[in-house]
């Protein structure tokens, strides 16, 4: 059984000694996949938040631990596509308390590679980044252009993310990442119409690129969401502020037909290297980052470091 190359390989990570992982992970590198693997549950951690794995096999036997903290850790959080974590046990482990503790899934050692295969099979086709793939496809397509507001779409900015990260690393200078979510945008759409969205996405886009600088990259990620890349960027507070001036260019009536609509928008706000050093943690990071905006009263915005969590600042206190 091959990889189909119309689908995207998955991202593994092995929690086992050394005889159970290494030729797992050898089968699915041999099949297109990535695969990591560890005997150290703290290592695993780290290895999960920087890697964000699709798959996470886990020997639980062969490790004293308490289990569903454990699984906590390995997780992403909540805004972030879950993997499938799944138990390498012997016959003899009650796979009712494995359940119970957190694991999705169970295969009994030694495991079947038929049915490893086929899980992996089964994730490459169902799990939420297989939809990412599809987009980025679609996006491909468009040749890197969102065809509403004429901005990068999530192709060509996660391009220049990675060609601004390694430029980053060679010159030693700061970049952050911005995401615009507009706040309640679902019911412009359930009021307006088609037209008055994109109107509204198209001139929310002409907005940011007054307020950003000319080196800087701004793009349409998703429906309602923007995303912002910001190079040689070595004061916090001059960030801060210019996502103060986003918000409030965008708190201006979009006028449709003689009809003001009013938005508001939450930014979520990570820092390279601080936040994290590749381009999949550094979206993870941002997108904590904005959901934290989000939960402290949205059309406001927030840092993802830890450094910065006591520093949201609300535009629009009531």
């Amino acid at each position: 059984m091959s990889i189909n190359r119309g689908t995207t390989a998955l991202s593994t990570l092995i929690l086992a000694g050394h005889n159970i992982a290494k030729p797992l992970a050898d089968l699915l590198s041999q099949h297109g996949h990535q695969a990591r693997y560890t005997e150290q549950l703290s290592l695993a951690h780290e290895l999960a938040q920087q890697h964000l794995p699709d798959l996470i096999l886990v020997a639980p036997d062969q490790q004293s631990a308490n289990w569903p903290e454990a699984l906590t850790h390995l997780r992403p959080s909540a805004s972030y596509p879950q993997p499938l974590v799944v138990a390498l046990t012997e016959p003899s482990l009650a796979p009712g308390e494995l359940i119970q503790a957190g694991f999705d899934d169970i295969l009994t050692l030694p495991v079947q590679t038929d049915l490893l295969l086929a899980k992996a099979r089964w994730l490459q086709i169902n799990h939420p980044r297989a939809a990412r793939h599809n987009a980025l496809v679609t996006d491909r397509q468009h040749g890197g252009l969102d065809p509403i507001t004429g901005l990068p779409n999530r192709f060509l900015f996660d391009d220049r993310l990675s060609h601004a990260i390694y430029r980053a690393r060679r010159d030693l200078f700061k970049l952050a990442l911005m995401l615009l979510d507009l706040d309640d945008f679902k019911q412009i759409h359930e009021r307006f119409g088609d037209d008055a969205t994109e109107l509204a996405l198209r001139e929310i886009g002409a907005r940011l690129l007054t307020v950003l600088r000319k080196t800087d990259t701004v793009a349409r990620i998703g429906h309602d969401k923007f995303a912002i890349l910001l190079e040689q960027t070595d004061h916090q507070d001059d960030i801060a502020m210019l996502a103060k001036r986003l918000i409030d260019r965008i708190n201006l009536p979009v006028d449709f037909a003689g009809v003001p609509i009013t938005l508001g928008a939450s930014i979520g706000i990570a820092l390279f290297p601080l936040d994290g050093s590749e381009v999949e943690p550094l979206h993870k990071a941002v997108d904590l980052a904005m959901y934290k905006a989000k939960q402290s009263g949205k059309n406001t915005y927030a840092f993802i470091s830890q450094r910065q969590e006591q520093e949201i600042c609300m535009l629009n206190p009531s």
